[in-house]
């Protein structure tokens, strides 16, 4: 370790040894967590569906136990077995195997918290935090797939990724869920209930496609919502000006930005930042606008209320995929994009540093 003090390295070594004790700890307290065979999955598959030619399974665990250390692991336990099918292990952004859980090797080392009653969770990991686009994509949907089966009213608790964020209370509220009846967990990271439902993964096999079964469900339960409030945000043309977007913002941005800004000011865009808007007033204004003009990122997942036909022009890395253009175009959109190359090297490949020149923005304005 390069340019590590003594006091740094004592500090490192000090909480490794920490956490060595406090696993032990909850090793001896709760046990150690083994793997069922594949067969045993389907004791607690409750209900199977197909959906646009996917298939989905709703699980049914009764005295379920789920541990999750919010970043890349969720593990649905009974009897000190994980179950294969609702759990989730990430490597590398993507499903990895049951067996690289963390709680196979470390247990669960967090206090259970007894919540009564049956709950279903919505966890996908760390991106669901608080990240728009995954919330709007596989949090949300875990919802709609188990009112596919059930009554949501009959749930005691629902168990969500965070609350943190003002689109995760509001978009709930919109479906009727009000704050009482939701877990966090961020405080709610060991639990054990007398029945835990999960639901498969909802995006299964390619990231960059959103199956449409999905964007039909988002886009029929909140676009009535704005009908029924008659709650009408009309800006034809808007720029997506993402200055709120947090660290994101400073490894994927736009160099000559007010130059681009300037000129779309001239064309009559409106200049938005989506965090000042409510949830709702957001599908509102994707729902009238005309012409949507952004660098690639979450708050694209609203294209998904725009009419048929509006115009969408994506600014974007070279490799940062064709997520944006696929949400488009199965939403009957007119999609265009202009790729560029960083001017560094970027940490992922859809961050980076772009310059681009007002006048290829004009072939497409």
């Amino acid at each position: 370790m390069k340019n590590i003090s003594t006091l740094q390295l004592i500090k490192i070594n000090f909480h490794k040894i920490k956490k060595k004790i406090l696993d032990y700890f909850f090793l001896c307290l709760y046990g150690r967590i083994y793997l069922y065979s594949n067969s045993k999955k389907k004791l607690f598959i409750e209900k199977k569906i197909i959906i646009d030619k996917f298939s989905y399974s709703i699980f049914k665990i009764l005295k379920g136990r789920l541990y999750t250390d919010r970043i890349v692991n969720v593990a649905y336990i009974n009897n000190n077995f994980i179950i294969k099918g609702p759990s989730i292990q990430l490597k590398n952004f993507a499903q990895s195997t049951i067996s690289n859980n963390i709680v196979l090797k470390s247990g669960t080392p967090r206090i259970i918290k007894n919540v009564h009653g049956r709950i279903l969770s919505t966890l996908i990991g760390a991106s669901g935090n608080k990240n728009y686009w995954h919330w709007l994509f596989e949090v949300l949907p875990r919802i709609f797939l188990y009112e596919k089966f059930y009554s949501i009213n009959k749930l005691d608790k629902i168990l969500v990724p965070s609350l943190k964020e003002n689109f995760q209370t509001q978009t709930l509220l919109a479906l009727g869920i009000k704050t009482e009846r939701l877990i966090d967990s961020n405080f709610y990271r060991h639990i054990e209930t007398k029945e835990l439902y999960a639901t498969s993964h909802t995006i299964q096999f390619n990231i960059e496609k959103i199956p449409s079964w999905i964007i039909y469900e988002l886009r029929n339960r909140y676009l009535k919502q704005i009908r029924l409030t008659k709650l009408i945000k009309n800006f034809d043309k808007i720029y997506i000006d993402r200055s709120d977007s947090g660290a994101n913002n400073i490894f994927r941005k736009i160099i000559n930005e007010k130059e681009i800004i300037d000129f779309l000011i001239s064309k009559n865009f409106k200049k938005i930042k989506l965090s000042e808007f409510s949830f709702l007033d957001q599908v509102s204004i994707f729902n009238n606008a005309k012409y949507v003009v952004g660098l690639h990122g979450a708050g694209f997942a609203n294209v998904i209320f725009c009419k048929k036909n509006t115009n969408i022009l994506e600014i974007k890395p070279k490799n940062a995929g064709n997520i944006i253009k696929n949400l488009s175009e199965d939403s009957d959109l007119r999609y265009v994009n202009i790729n560029l190359n960083p001017l560094d090297k970027p940490i992922e490949r859809q961050f980076g540093s772009l310059y681009l020149p007002v006048n290829k923005l004009k072939l497409h304005i």
